[in-house]
């Protein structure tokens, strides 16, 4: 099955396939690359050769620049597959997917590293059944690169998913394969006009190259306070406040020496220069911000307690940055 012209036009024309774009923060999924779907001898099996070709650079480039990388596979671990539903009615194939049987097990010829997760699954989506949403998030991630088998099933419920759940999904046409190539295009086809941007592999690789999340951010080192700032408020003095972004947008501001003890006093970059404090970087710096989450809830207790209260703005010019103070805190 050929998608024509006609087809496409009159998609395009109603507004769909508008691209969706990559994101900020990939990973990156290879999707039952299991011996029991590319071993063609297998009743899942098929010719998937040129599809593992398209995905040993992916990996290669994700595992040099640190891109989260997940393997899923399915397994049933029940004798009599309950634990396959009704799906093992219909599909017969589903009898060589038993727990500790080679066929579950991912194609060698893939380069699965000690670091790399993998999802456990019973069904088509990713999503369905396991905590995929949880580890994507955990780790930040934006963009969802899809590859695997087979693209009118497993991968077209992936896709599906992850943008119902806020991903971007990417799919790697090369790098995407299916027992049926009819079938293969006309997934291909309707994930690009509903659900997905279908993307080139060489596109993909140089994103993957230059996307920035995972560069060196800006060293920041912590700066002692200065002797006549290190006192204790009594609620009868001054206390300096440090201007903190919040996250997810905002500003808020909290003090030196009182509610944020275990955080460092200021902070200066590695040139010196005092600046603010982003959310990102705090987290960063060990040994004095160990939860950016502690962080943002005593500053927003904080703000709760200032909000009616007067703040004296005074110039340090010794600091070279604005100081904000308030009495009787």
């Amino acid at each position: 099955m050929t998608i024509g012209k006609d087809d496409e036009e009159f998609f395009r024309q109603r507004g769909f396939g508008v691209k969706i774009g990559f994101g900020e923060r990939p990973a990156l999924i290879v999707i039952d690359m299991l011996k029991g779907f590319t071993d063609s001898n297998m009743p899942f099996g098929a010719n998937l050769d040129n599809e593992i070709a398209a995905q040993k650079p992916l990996l290669a480039i994700a595992h040099e620049r640190n891109i989260p990388v997940i393997f899923s596979t399915v397994i049933y671990n029940d004798h009599d597959l309950k634990d396959a539903g009704l799906w093992a009615i219909k599909m017969k194939g589903t009898l060589t997917l038993k727990a500790g049987t080679p066929a579950v097990e991912i194609d060698p010829r893939l380069d699965m590293r000690p670091t790399d997760s993998l999802l456990v699954k019973k069904y088509a989506s990713c999503f369905f059944g396991t905590d995929l949403v949880p580890r994507l998030m955990n780790q930040r991630v934006d963009t969802l690169i899809i590859t695997g088998c087979t693209t009118s099933g497993c991968v077209r419920a992936t896709a599906v998913d992850a943008v119902q759940n806020g991903f971007r999904p990417m799919v790697v046409r090369e790098a995407v394969g299916d027992r049926s190539k009819s079938a293969h295009e006309q997934s291909l086809f309707d994930l690009n006009a509903k659900y997905a941007d279908v993307v080139d592999l060489d596109e993909t690789l140089q994103y993957l190259k230059t996307v920035g999340h995972n560069r060196p951010a800006t060293r920041w080192t912590h700066t002692p306070m200065p002797a006549r700032e290190r006192k204790t408020n009594d609620h009868n003095g001054w206390l300096p406040l440090r201007r903190y972004s919040l996250p997810g947008g905002g500003q808020g501001y909290y003090p030196r020496a009182v509610s944020l003890r275990r955080l460092p006093a200021s902070f200066r970059r590695a040139d010196g220069r005092l600046d603010d404090v982003p959310a990102e970087r705090v987290q960063g710096d060990k040994g004095h911000a160990q939860n950016l989450q502690v962080l943002a809830r005593r500053a927003a207790a904080l703000l709760s307690r200032l909000q009616h209260r007067p703040v004296l703005h005074q110039r340090s010019h010794a600091a070279g940055d604005r100081r904000y103070t308030e009495r009787n805190l």
